[in-house]
Formats: C-alpha cells, structure tokens, sequence
C-alpha cells in the first residue's frame, strides 16, 4: 500500500506507457484534461491547463491511471464505503 503526500506522473518514451497517481485524500493538487488533439494533459496547476484543454478536471484522489487499463481505485477504505 502506498502512503503519504504525493501525486506523480511516470512516462517511459519507449514503450509509451503512462502511469498517473495521487494520494488517497488528494492533499497534492492534481489536474487533467484533453488537448484539442485528444492527447492527455496533467498538471500541479489548473491555471496550466487553461487554454490548452477543452475540458479539465481534478483527477480523483485514490485512483490511478494507467494508458492500459484506465482509471481505477486503488484505495479502498471502510469510511469510503
């Protein structure tokens, strides 16, 4: 289980793999959205965003996005319930 403050972004050029993940209660800010080319955009900062994207949002705490299998949970506790 991962624990703590954070919010990341990994990207290997490579194989172009995509990992997105912020901490369960969202104490970092984390935001996205879609260029007008489709490509995903993601930033610290909303006002980054503005003007390049359409359409942003946060991007929920607890989750994490892989460019395989989406967005999922990956923190599931009692009082989320």
């Amino acid at each position: 289980m991962m624990d703590g403050k954070f919010a990341f972004v990994l990207y290997d050029e490579t194989t172009k793999f995509l990992m997105i993940g912020r901490d369960q209660i969202g104490l970092c800010p984390l935001y996205w959205g879609k260029g007008t080319d489709g490509e995903i955009m993601i930033s610290s900062e909303l006002k980054s965003l503005e003007g390049l994207c359409d359409n942003y949002q946060i991007f929920p705490p607890g989750h994490v996005y892989t460019n395989d299998l989406g967005l999922e949970r990956w923190y599931n506790s009692q009082w989320l319930t």
